[in-house]
């Protein structure tokens, strides 16, 4: 149903043209800042004497080929057509497999993390401008935290690091931490439903990971110089003890009673005798006594997680660069030694629930027996897709969430697909794809390069970096406005009547998603931006669409 609409013609066009061309978001710089409620951590020596060596080679793996880039053969545009379309991206079904498998479209630049919840009905994502929560269902988004800042008085934002939904899915904690500078709320629990702040722990002494222990009752962190135990709910620091460097990444024993950590390489440059190693620890009611130290990677560790089984601890060292391989080790842990290894050439890894695969980027295929590296078969189309920059199996094994940027596609997403079994009977487009389906959708990095907008009234926003030509006297303008749930709205743009001897009508789709918390008020911020255009008689398709005129 449509709540708003705008009719204008002649001589109130300009107006219009005024409107068209210009970003009007005045109520950007009024958004209010959530409220803090920051918590000091104190750090307590812990020296870890224990130390057990291994050697191996570094395993190389050529890097996946890249995907054929999808060509439009169309008839050559008209003027206005080159150039709303110079980008000619293909939609959502246009791409191999598309139809069963469903994309997430919203993010504007790459996707760092994601999260499932323990049900599998949520989904949390972080890029660079805040974090995604989806619903799985409806494959939408219902709400964008914003994230983490550098400082209470600087809208830069700051990446998060690590993302934990708790037990029952009614918390969200994520993490944040930068070697050139100190966000001002390391650690950030949120309610992911109302995007209310609950708590901020630890300050701003910077927080690089983040996990809730399997009973969902206690939150450990890896701030600062130490490692952190608090309580959730209430905010209490239940233990801190200091691990000698910042801590790069943990991981939990299904049991809860041993922790992995790995430290981080402050220097940047070759690994370090710490940061190549994992050292595990005994937690139990008296405290925390160092267990082992596994060592074999010949570079700095980025990544561990031990299997849902608890029989295995995986870790990955991740390498940026395009001439650099990485190393993922498979441990047996409770003997200290490694039981393979395999080459990578990617930035993350998955472990299956039943703990018998795992996934990531491994040359032309993403899904590999754990205990064997042998390739499993499955209809994830990894050369058309590309590279994953974030990987999540769902709880219960059977969809993974790959993130990342097809090279046809303007936009980084995030596609659910199935893992085995007949794709089509497990998977559904979303109606959020077939409602776009008749749209060219527009890469939103480049219309807004310094950040989409964020807004009070959807309604109040137009894309000046579209192009969107100058109406003239004889031509009409419709803007409209759809709220068709609470969690999504929708500003259409039509323009009619135009002199172009090519294109008739020109029309605009802007979908927006609600930001920050219930409490702050109502406000938007834009996930989607699509154009489709109706031709002028015997140029082409005289109905709207993503096609070019003749």
């Amino acid at each position: 149903m449509f709540l708003g609409q705008l009719k204008v013609s002649s001589p109130i066009l300009w107006f219009g043209v005024s409107f068209i061309t210009g970003l009007i978001i005045s109520s950007c710089s009024n958004l209010p800042t959530p409220l803090s409620n920051q918590q000091k951590s104190n750090s307590d020596p812990l020296n870890n004497q224990q130390e057990e060596t291994e050697q191996d080679n570094k395993i190389t793996e050529e890097k996946a080929k890249e995907g054929k880039s999808l060509t439009n053969s169309q008839p050559s545009p008209s003027p206005i057509s080159q150039t709303l379309l110079s980008q000619n991206f293909p939609s959502v079904s246009d791409l191999p497999n598309s139809q069963i498998a469903p994309a997430l479209e919203g993010h504007a630049s790459r996707v760092e993390l994601i999260s499932f919840s323990r049900d599998g009905n949520l989904l949390a994502s972080a890029e660079y401008q805040g974090i995604f929560i989806w619903d799985t269902k409806t494959r939408e988004v219902r709400r964008i935290l914003p994230g983490h800042r550098f400082s209470e008085y600087d809208t830069e934002p700051m990446l998060a690091t690590s993302l934990a939904f708790s037990l029952d899915g009614s918390l969200l904690a994520s993490s944040s931490w930068s070697q050139g500078g100190s966000p001002k709320k390391s650690l950030i629990i949120w309610n992911p439903n109302t995007g209310e702040e609950i708590r901020s722990l630890a300050g701003s002494v910077g927080c690089r990971d983040v996990i809730f222990s399997p009973d969902g009752g206690k939150l450990i962190s890896s701030c600062g110089e130490g490692i952190q135990v608090w309580n959730p709910k209430t905010g209490e620091q239940l233990l801190n003890f200091y691990s000698e460097l910042p801590v790069e990444a943990i991981a939990l024993h299904p049991q809860g009673k041993i922790l992995a950590t790995v430290d981080l390489n402050l220097t940047g440059g070759e690994a370090g005798e710490e940061s190549n190693a994992i050292k595990l620890w005994n937690l139990n009611a008296g405290g925390v006594q160092p267990l082992r130290t596994l060592k074999g990677h010949n570079r700095d560790i980025n990544k561990i997680a031990f299997t849902p089984d608890g029989q295995f601890l995986v870790s990955g060292s991740f390498i940026s660069g395009e001439e650099a391989e990485g190393t993922i080790k498979i441990w047996d842990w409770q003997q200290g030694k490694s039981i393979r290894t395999q080459g990578y050439d990617g930035e993350s890894f998955s472990l299956s629930q039943d703990s018998k695969l795992i996934a990531g980027n491994f040359g032309d295929g993403i899904l590999l027996e754990l205990k064997t590296g042998q390739k499993i078969d499955s209809n994830i189309n990894i050369p058309m897709q590309g590279g994953a920059s974030a990987l999540a199996f769902s709880p219960d094994g059977k969809i993974l969430a790959w993130a990342g940027q097809p090279p046809t596609f303007p936009n980084p997403l995030i596609r659910l697909w199935p893992v085995g079994g007949p794709i089509a009977e497990e998977l559904s487009l979303a109606s959020a794809a077939s409602n776009r389906a008749n749209y060219m959708p527009i890469p939103l990095i480049d219309i807004w390069a310094d950040g989409l907008p964020i807004i009070a009234e959807p309604k109040a926003i137009a894309v000046s970096p579209l192009r969107i030509p100058a109406l003239k006297p004889a031509e009409e303008e419709e803007v409209s406005v759809e709220y068709p749930h609470a969690s999504k709205a929708i500003v259409t743009i039509t323009q009619t009547n135009l002199p172009d001897d090519s294109v008739l009508g020109l029309r605009y789709r802007i979908e927006f998603a609600p930001y920050g918390s219930q409490q702050q008020g109502k406000f938007w911020k834009v996930v989607w931006v699509g154009t489709q255009q109706k031709c002028q008689p015997g140029r082409g398709n005289q109905n709207w669409s993503s096609a070019n005129c003749n």
